[in-house]
């Protein structure tokens, strides 16, 4: 480009002045045109490291999403399933001398035993999840001791009832607790034994007033599940900017 000024300079199709000021406009464009073309391989060499850099993180990130995401995503499923359904088991809620085995009421928490490495990965991408999951499981096991709690102090009062009320027998005591500790009850009445259809209601009433404290254990129970739909879709949406980000198909990773 520079040297056809020069040419028509010499042919005399230019003056000397137009001649230079070309000259100097095709540098400054020569020099615009080489910044614009480092700048445009900086972003691309930028962009093969992040996509090497990617592909270097997949395998992590599969780890990841296998044994904290999909992991507590299935515990949080199970867990709100079987409490709306009737399924927990409250009244086994007894202690048995193991401090780390806690939960005997079939409700799983979401980091029973995880890859640590994984935990620390998702933790530092996603702290509020993270944290949200260790709450998820902290309150599971507060359940679990409150259950406990109630268990003993309910003995008594549902022994009186059960021997006061006909149809009830001392066999029927354990299943006659657990049915009174769940608030929950996603199965049909003829699911249930007789003598709780007939009595649900006046069983609640009797044992509420020795120990009203079970009222505010259903609402524990309540609010817990409203938590739980909070980590639910919290982990829904780590999960899905994790397979996009990384292209991690998690079913196929499966198989």
């Amino acid at each position: 480009m520079v040297v056809a000024p020069i040419i028509a300079f010499t042919q005399g199709y230019i003056s000397q002045t137009v001649s230079q000021l070309l000259i100097a406009g095709f540098g400054v464009l020569g020099t615009v045109l080489l910044a614009s073309l480092t700048v445009l391989t900086i972003l691309n060499n930028r962009v093969l490291v992040e996509e090497r850099l990617k592909d270097r993180e997949k395998p992590i990130q599969t780890v990841v999403l296998k044994d904290v995401v999909k992991s507590s995503l299935d515990s949080v499923n199970s867990n709100r399933s079987k409490m709306l359904n009737g399924e927990v088991r409250w009244a086994d809620a007894t202690f048995d001398g193991m401090e780390l085995e806690l939960v005997k009421v079939n409700l799983d928490t979401c980091l029973d035993d995880p890859d640590l490495v994984a935990v620390e990965r998702f933790s530092q991408s996603y702290p509020e999840t993270a944290q949200l999951i260790r709450r998820y499981d902290d309150r599971i096991h507060g359940l679990n001791n409150t259950a406990r709690e109630l268990v003993n102090e309910l003995q008594e009062p549902v022994t009186e009832f059960r021997r006061n009320t006909e149809g009830i027998t001392e066999d029927d005591h354990d299943e006659l607790m657990s049915l009174l500790l769940g608030v929950y009850d996603g199965t049909h009445d003829e699911d249930f034994p007789d003598w709780w259809v007939e009595s649900r209601a006046d069983a609640v009433i009797a044992v509420t007033e020795v120990v009203p404290e079970l009222e505010q254990w259903y609402d524990e129970q309540e609010q817990f599940l409203d938590f739980s739909g909070e980590v639910q879709e919290s982990l829904l949406t780590a999960k899905q900017e994790i397979q996009a980000e990384y292209g991690i198909d998690l079913e196929s990773e499966l198989e």
